[in-house]
């Protein structure tokens, strides 16, 4: 009964990790809990079989069910009702099956081995049962990390994830930061920290000029870090990427080829649920258009830039630009006027918010499920009326700006990627889609554009021909 029950703890433990895999979690748990209660009732356990018959139609909500909550619901019954199987079986309760009889039987079959085994295979056996024992109790110490790892962030995961974030990654919610100005490699120079906004905390952003030039005035590159709106830096940009530098390596490149790059920083989840980040960015972008001639920048040639997060919120502050309605539903006024966003660059975006978990991949499936969760401060993000009124794909329009969409092929939103493109497509806006087959590059991962490879170096030289090609269409040198 305690293997029982260990089963159930680890099964539904993995109903809650498995975002997209529940409903055939359900169908696997609804089948061994009916298989459960049949043996238990032909063995007249009435109590034992009511239980295992009550875990069936529980089990069985998952399979008609959509929702976040029904979909849960299997998941937290298995690990409640393996919990209660393992103590049962612990602590002696009358409710396994013939414990007694099974318990004579043991003894007898380690009679007889005893008689038969030699002394070297006594010693043999015995070697052989410590190391069985210790690959037991490794199993039920997973088992037991896990269901309480999972059951932490079902229930609380804005804190679970606010945990990891501060002793983790060491990113927070600032609202203080000295002003400094620094050189860095190429002829690059930076101001740090320059606070926007007062009002909401983490409103600090850098400024990264271009090697000075007898050249016009270059555009102005906004570049918006990911993080899954939990963590990250406007310097480092999303700490899960695989390769990390004191300056986020996208934003080098641009610098290096001759673009100044303003990198913003914003409010983070769970204090900071949507939509303060992107009403922040919003206000962030009128104090550049506000200090374009103190901070010496080009707000007249401007191109978002993002990665993951980044990239859904320079999408939706691109839509605010360019769809009055998508402004009217977020309560934010536009800031750049007809034909001062010149284009806009996706890495590894998040661009369907109904689709956090939708990138094929378990792991990333439940980790940015969870992030959106934090994010919108809901469970249903299918659902959630808010979802819906601020997403992207819907707002895109006629004017929105010439885009750059590069995504990996392997756990990231590449489906999503291939969506827009084919909608830009049919608007006659000017799209490039950065995609290499596994076939062709092997495995890409979230976030491949800032991994130092060469499939990362070919992407980057990439995207500044797309930027080339946009400036020189707007005019600029």
């Amino acid at each position: 009964m305690s293997f029982i029950g260990l089963l159930y703890i680890f099964f539904g433990s993995l109903g809650q990790f498995l975002v997209n895999g529940s409903r055939i979690l359900s169908l696997v748990m609804t089948c061994a809990s009916c298989l459960f209660a049949v043996l238990f009732y032909r063995r007249k356990r009435r109590i034992v079989w009511k239980w295992f018959a009550a875990s069936t139609v529980v089990n069985s909500i998952g399979l008609f069910s959509t929702g976040w909550y029904f979909l849960t619901l299997p998941a937290l019954w298995n690990v409640f009702w393996g919990i209660l199987l393992l103590i049962s079986g612990r602590r002696g309760w009358n409710i396994e099956v013939f414990r007694e009889r099974e318990r004579r039987r043991r003894k007898t079959r380690e009679a007889r081995r005893a008689k038969a085994l030699s002394r070297h295979e006594k010693q043999r056996a015995r070697r052989t049962r410590i190391i069985l024992r210790f690959l037991v109790s490794a199993g039920k110490g997973f088992v037991f990390v896990f269901a309480v790892t999972m059951l932490l962030f079902t229930f609380a995961p804005g804190m679970s994830l606010r945990f990891l974030r501060e002793h983790m990654h060491h990113t927070l919610n600032r609202t203080e930061a000295v002003q400094r100005e620094e050189m860095l490699s190429g002829g690059l120079r930076r101001f740090t920290d320059i606070c926007y906004d007062t009002e909401i905390p983490n409103g600090y952003l850098d400024i990264i000029y271009a090697p000075v030039s007898a050249e016009a005035e270059p555009m102005t590159v906004i570049y918006i870090h990911g993080g899954g709106f939990v963590w990250g830096d406007k310097a480092e940009g999303d700490p899960n990427v695989r390769i990390r530098t004191a300056v986020n390596s996208t934003i080098m490149t641009l610098a290096k080829a001759g673009y100044n790059v303003v990198s913003m920083n914003y409010a983070l989840a769970p204090e900071y649920p949507y939509p303060f980040a992107i009403k922040q960015l919003n206000r962030g972008l009128r104090y550049l258009k506000e200090h374009a001639q103190e901070w010496h920048l080009n707000m007249e040639s401007v191109a978002f830039a993002g990665f993951s997060a980044g990239g859904n919120l320079e999408g939706v502050l691109a839509n605010i630009q360019t769809n009055p309605l998508c402004a009217a539903v977020v309560g934010e006024e536009p800031v750049l006027s007809g034909g001062e966003l010149k284009g806009i660059i996706f890495e590894g975006s998040l661009l369907d918010y109904h689709r956090f978990g939708d990138t094929g991949d378990a792991y990333y499936d439940y980790a940015f499920y969870t992030m959106g969760r934090v994010y919108f401060g809901s469970n249903d993000l299918v659902h959630d009326k808010r979802v819906n009124d601020c997403n992207i794909l819907p707002y895109v329009t006629k004017d929105f700006p010439p885009s750059f969409i590069s995504d990996g092929n392997t756990g990231t939103y590449y489906r999503q990627a291939a969506e827009l493109y084919e909608i830009l497509t049919e608007l006659g806006i000017y799209a490039e889609l950065n995609y290499y087959p596994v076939e062709e590059a092997g495995i890409l991962g979230h976030g491949f554009e800032e991994d130092g490879s060469e499939w990362s170096d070919l992407t980057m030289q990439k995207m500044i021909r797309f930027l080339q090609r946009i400036d020189a269409g707007s005019g600029a040198a």
